[in-house]
């Protein structure tokens, strides 16, 4: 689910991938629609791998199936079906999605960013 596109079309009635850098990422919505608009954009990216992961782990014993899950969120973020395979770079997703997988993880994302 793209939530950048529909942001973009819902608050500033625009299609941020026409403007700025192009994609439908927190910073482009940030500079094309405004702030109020971007914090909402990185919640709902966030908690899209956050919601995946977790649906994995209630379903699922395997520890694969989250990676795979969490990656799934990520691709499916950079490359969205729905909005013509022009997503985000996948940091808003990507972030959480370790640390949903691994609380150990926490740490160690933001250093490695």
């Amino acid at each position: 689910m793209p939530f950048g596109v529909i942001a973009g079309r819902v608050v500033g009635g625009v299609d941020v991938r026409q403007y700025g850098s192009g994609s439908t990422g927190t910073t482009n919505v940030l500079r094309t629609v405004g702030r109020r608009a971007a914090v909402a954009v990185l919640l709902l990216d966030m908690g899209k791998s956050v919601v995946a992961v977790l649906l994995a782990r209630l379903l699922t014993d395997s520890a694969g199936v989250e990676v795979a899950t969490a990656l799934a969120a990520i691709a499916g973020h950079i490359w969205p079906v729905f909005a013509g395979f022009r997503g985000g770079k996948g940091i808003s997703v990507g972030w959480p999605s370790p640390t949903s997988v691994n609380y150990r993880s926490r740490s160690s994302c933001p250093k490695k960013f």
